[in-house]
Parts: structure tokens; sequence; C-alpha cells
């Protein structure tokens, strides 16, 4: 179940729900760390810390505290402002803002949006969302040196992505960014007993499952403006229009074909990292690059002052050249001409 706003469109692309969860999460951060499982935690020695970034990040002190080996785990594809973090190419050309969901093929107009949405969510997380988390877990554990945000995300070793290239446009990944989606699937098994399995297979158009399961990924219907007759045309679309099972197979064929499955490709990482201390010979430079030198802005500055320089002293040196040779000139031909008056 999704819950979806009703809003104009203009507010729909504006709204970033870290605006509005920033207070309530640095409450609830203020919460956790009050809790006695909190000092067990510190109070124990961890080989490995497997944690999710997203409305996490309030436990990011205790995985500073801890000083161990660290792995992300993200339920999606990777966020851009994560992936800003781990050092991952994110340009807004064709890689859209998670909180927007364009196609990786944009017009102009989307690419122009898109641009500015990576911006303002920048922008938010930076200077509104993370700050307050930051300083709850910094007051809660009495240490005003622990680290920011974006830096502890650029210390963990790896992470693993909930996506895979089947539901998922295509983005540029580094080494130590693993697709592991689907690795919580299992094969299907007969339902039990065995009248219900018969009962569900007897239909001709198979059956529906509804669910109001948080969390559930296929994209809902409007629920504010949700009428019977939308959710009947809904249900007949879908039984009666065969693209939606010719897309389904297409796309479950696709997935299926993996040189191995994702739960062992999950495993075989998580105890690579550990064999190899962190894996730090994975680890992208970028991410210890500060913005300027990321974008080239400090060299492409240098090479603008160096170009100026050049062309404004070509220019110093022709008009120099001019003036020793035709400046002369021009100075007698006047002078003689004052004469002849």
């Amino acid at each position: 179940f999704e819950f979806k706003l009703s809003l104009p469109p203009w507010m729909e692309f504006f709204f970033n729900p870290f605006l509005f969860m920033g207070h309530m999460m640095a409450e609830m951060c203020e919460i956790n760390y009050k809790l006695p499982q909190v000092q067990q935690v510190l109070n124990e020695k961890w080989d490995l810390i497997i944690f999710t970034p997203l409305l996490n990040e309030c436990l990011y002190g205790l995985v500073h505290k801890l000083n161990t080996t660290t792995l992300i785990y993200t339920p999606t594809t990777v966020f851009t402002w994560l992936a800003d973090n781990l050092g991952s190419p994110n340009p807004p050309s064709h890689v859209s803002s998670i909180l927007i969901g364009y196609d990786e093929r944009m017009n102009f107009q989307q690419r122009f949006l898109n641009s500015f949405r990576t911006v303002f969510d920048w922008l938010v997380m930076h200077w509104y969302y993370w700050p307050k988390v930051q300083a709850v877990y910094r007051t809660a554990l009495g240490d005003p040196n622990i680290p920011s945000i974006p830096k502890i995300e650029r210390n963990a070793s790896m992470v693993l992505m909930n996506s895979h290239i089947s539901f998922s446009p295509p983005r540029p990944l580094l080494p130590d960014m693993i697709e592991v989606g689907g690795m919580h699937l299992v094969p299907a098994k007969p339902v039990q007993p065995k009248e219900l399995d018969d009962f569900l297979n007897g239909g001709q158009d198979g059956f529906i499952l509804f669910t109001a399961k948080k969390g559930f990924a296929l994209p809902p219907l409007d629920f504010v403006s949700l009428t019977e007759e939308i959710l009947l045309n809904a249900i007949n679309e879908a039984v009666n229009n065969p693209s939606y099972r010719e897309t389904a197979k297409k796309l479950s064929k696709i997935f299926l074909d993996q040189e191995t499955k994702p739960l062992d490709r999950a495993v075989f990482w998580v105890e690579y990292v550990l064999r190899h201390k962190g894996a730090p010979h994975l680890r992208s430079a970028a991410r210890d690059l500060h913005y300027i030198q990321y974008f080239s802005i400090d060299t492409l500055a240098a090479l603008f002052v160096i170009l100026a320089s050049c062309i404004t002293v070509n220019v110093l040196i022709v008009r120099a050249i001019y003036r020793k040779c035709f400046g002369s000139k021009s100075t007698k031909t006047a002078n003689s001409l004052k004469k002849k008056q």
C-alpha cells in the first residue's frame, strides 16, 4: 500500500518528504538513544554491521562508535544523494531523482526539471534533514566530533541494493555497489490445503490478490478519488489486455536469467568484504573528493584563468607591436600635415 497525497502538480514536484519528517525523525532519534538496548549494543563487539540508510540515519552515531566493517543495504536502487556520497556517477541527464521517477530517456523539459530537483533534494538533505539528525546523535552520545552522515556513509565498505535491471533503469554502478534484488524471494510452493489450491487455479482468468500490506510494490490507484467504476475498469483492463501478462512474462524471464542467485551473490560479497578487511581496493577515489574537485570546477577555473591570461597577453603584445610599427608613422604624418598648414 502506498499513501499518495492529492496535491496540484506543481506542489507534487516540490514535495520532499524529508522536509516534513526532519523534526519527527529527530524526536524519534532522541527516544531511541534513551533505550537500554542502545548501551547494550555499544558494550558488545561486532564483526560486521549492515544498516539501511533511509530514515535510519539516527543510528549512524552507533555505527561510528562501534568502529567496525560496515555495509549499506538499500530497499531500492541507490538514492541520488547516497550515490553522491559514495562517489558514484549520478548525472541528472539520464539518472532520475527517485522522488519524481522519470524514465532514463528524458526530453529537455524532464532533464531540466530533474536537474533542478536533484539539486533541490541535495539542499534539503545537506542543509535541513541531516543536520537535525546529526545534532541528536552527537548530543545523545556526548561526542560533538562524530562525523556527519555523508562521511559515515562514505566509510561503508559496500552497498547491497534491492534492485535489478529487469525493473530498475540502467545506471552507472561502481564495483562496490552490488545488485541483489529478489534475494528475499523463494520458489513458489503449492497452496495448502489442496482444496484452496484447486480453487485458485480453477478460475479461467486466474484470481485477484488483495493486500493492504505496507510496502507492496505495485503502483496503486489514487485512493482519494477511487470509485467503483475506476476499480472495475482497472480490473477489466488487467484481465482482458494481454499485454500485461506478456510484459510480466518478459520481465520474469529477464529477472531469472542470472549467473547466480541474488541471495548467493549477497552472501558471497558480504564474506568477501570480511575476508579482505573491508575491501578498500574496491573503493572509488571519488568518495574523498570535494564537490569542487569531483566536478573539476577548480581545474576548469584554472584553465579559464590560463586562457584569459594568454588572450590578455597576446592582445597586449599585438597592441604594443601595432603602436611600435604604425604609431610613429601616424605621428610623423600628423606633424608633417601641421607644418604644411
